[in-house]
């Protein structure tokens, strides 16, 4: 029996190589500011910490801090692809 190789067509190479790109870079900017965002995240939890426990204070702080980078990398990734293409 024969096997069939099927190529992918070079514009879902192409798009699939900007996408990485734009992933990466949108990494890369979401990370450069790194210490500055944590001295932030820390000034918010000092403050809510001394009203409510400090353990559910640092998840809560965790998850809206994670989503919030997530939501930012997802918004620059599509401005990069917007920009490249």
């Amino acid at each position: 029996m024969e096997q069939i190789k099927e190529q992918k067509p070079a514009v879902e190479t192409g798009k699939s190589k900007k996408e990485t790109i734009a992933t990466y870079t949108a990494l890369i900017i979401c990370l450069l500011p790194g210490f500055w965002i944590i001295l932030f995240w820390y000034a918010i939890y000092e403050a809510y910490a001394k009203q409510y426990n400090s353990i559910v204070t640092a998840i809560a702080i965790f998850v809206l801090a994670y989503l919030l980078f997530v939501v930012a990398q997802a918004i620059l990734k599509q401005i990069i692809l917007f920009i490249i293409k």
